[in-house]
């Protein structure tokens, strides 16, 4: 049985990837093995971090009924649009660690929503302009 490495460089808390223990549920499932050594064998590899024996089902079954991916499928839908790392949400962020008490109203009457309303048209308008773009002209 191949062994899952504890200490996956690509994850800065160290845990395994969906996609990594995806990959091993299908390798496993394609050599004949049940989900009950796939899941014992995560859970040993993984300790807390494993998933849940009924989602190695799910992909236990999915494998055996003939998927080859092990990515996810495309959901129907928006993309989120907020990140961590998003303007918008650390602008939010640092606003209301400043006053917890502030207002959509609030927002809208100093101007700050405004600005966040017009991100997305200042962004395409850079783009557009290949890095060149000055307000209001």
């Amino acid at each position: 049985m191949p062994k899952i490495r504890k200490d996956n460089e690509n994850s800065p808390s160290g845990r395994i990837s969906a996609i990594e223990l995806r990959a091993y549920i299908h390798i496993e499932t394609v050599s004949g093995k049940k989900v009950p050594e796939i899941h014992a064998a995560l859970k040993e590899a993984c300790g807390r971090f494993t998933v849940n024996r009924s989602t190695v089902q799910r992909w236990h079954t999915k494998f055996r009924e003939g998927r080859t991916s092990i990515e996810d499928e495309p959901r129907a839908g928006l993309p989120s649009t907020v990140t961590a790392d998003n303007t918008n949400a650390s602008i939010i962020a640092t606003l209301l660690h400043e006053d917890r008490r502030i207002t959509i109203r609030m927002l809208h009457k100093n101007g700050t929503l405004n600005g966040i309303q017009a991100l997305p048209r200042r962004w395409q308008a850079c783009i557009d302009t290949g890095g060149d773009y000055i307000e209001g002209l």
